[in-house]
């Protein structure tokens, strides 16, 4: 299919920065068709992108969690262009590099921009303090013993025995009683579906304030980071030390941690299996990750630029 005919497009007047950018963004109708890939529009914005701010599960990554021959081949024609991958996850650090071993310069923002790597070295990390840590533990299985809870510290994966139970077939981690950890916390790992309504209110209020709640229901899953935790945030962070900001990203992604990084970026776009919240924020809409959604729209990048130089 001819580059560019691939993405559907939102409707927008402008582009306001700040907080006013993402109410304008939020208003949008339902995505229509893109204009010709190589209309003043498209590679006006083109043009302006370096850096590819990439999820991946639901995203690069299929749902057998691989990553496609054509996307790897586009990743591979994106960095031999001159352009950077950032891979943006709620993974942990240890099950990204797996994937990353295909994009050696790739830079990784883990745990949902709680930590940065690049070139295998940690330049970021934000956690809960120990005494939040200890505090919030002490508290939630004082009262639940015998509750379903992980969290990660220092790329390790510690899950109480009930969550043990369900997940060991799935990832490697270490059995213990969470409140023996004597490490901060990076992220904490709740069920959904194992948590009682009475469960669920005192675990948010037993949490410090501001703390970051994702909660995904396709995964029955809920990750919480520190106060601060965003992917935009972090991205925002490297960038600046790649004299570099949103107006050099495009960014893709599929699910409500992605929605911020999508709608700072100067080309947001969301997966066609995306949830409503980031196909809202979204400058196109892709094909889902069965389909190369991730390949078709940086072979659309790549080719309005080569189109634009010649």
């Amino acid at each position: 299919m001819e580059a560019g005919r691939i993405l559907t497009a939102g409707r927008r007047a402008s582009r306001p920065d700040g907080p006013e950018k993402r109410v304008a963004r939020n208003q949008r109708m339902t995505p229509q068709p893109l204009p010709p890939a190589f209309s003043g529009l498209w590679k006006e914005r083109a043009q302006a992108i370096r850096v590819a701010a990439l999820d991946m599960d639901g995203t690069l990554l299929t749902d057998r969690g691989e990553v496609s021959a054509r996307t790897q081949a586009m990743l591979q024609a994106w960095t031999a262009a001159g352009r950077q991958i950032v891979l943006a996850t709620g993974r942990a650090p240890r099950q990204v590099r797996r994937t990353a071993a295909i994009l050696p310069d790739a830079v990784l923002i883990c745990y949902n921009g709680a930590w940065i790597e690049s070139h295998g070295q940690t330049v970021f990390r934000h956690r809960f303090s120990l005494a939040d840590t200890r505090a919030f533990l002490n508290r939630v299985l004082s009262r639940y013993p015998a509750l379903a809870i992980g969290l990660e510290a220092d790329d390790t994966l510690y899950v109480s025995r009930a969550l043990y139970s369900r997940i060991r077939s799935q990832f490697k981690c270490t059995v213990c009683d969470p409140r023996a950890l004597r490490q901060p916390a990076i992220k904490i790992i709740l069920v959904p579906s194992c948590l009682e309504p009475e469960q669920r209110r005192w675990v948010r209020t037993s949490l410090p304030p501001r703390s970051a709640w994702l909660e995904h229901a396709q995964y029955d899953l809920i990750q919480i980071g520190a106060p601060g935790t965003d992917k935009a945030m972090a991205l925002a962070r490297w960038l600046q030390t790649q004299s570099l900001s949103f107006d050099h990203v495009a960014a893709v992604g599929d699910d409500v941690n992605d929605v911020d990084m999508i709608a700072r970026a100067r080309l947001g776009v969301a997966m066609g299996n995306a949830v409503p919240e980031a196909r809202r924020v979204a400058d196109f809409v892709t094909a889902d990750n069965q389909a190369d959604g991730v390949a078709r729209v940086l072979e659309s990048v790549l080719a309005a630029v080569a189109r634009q130089v010649a």
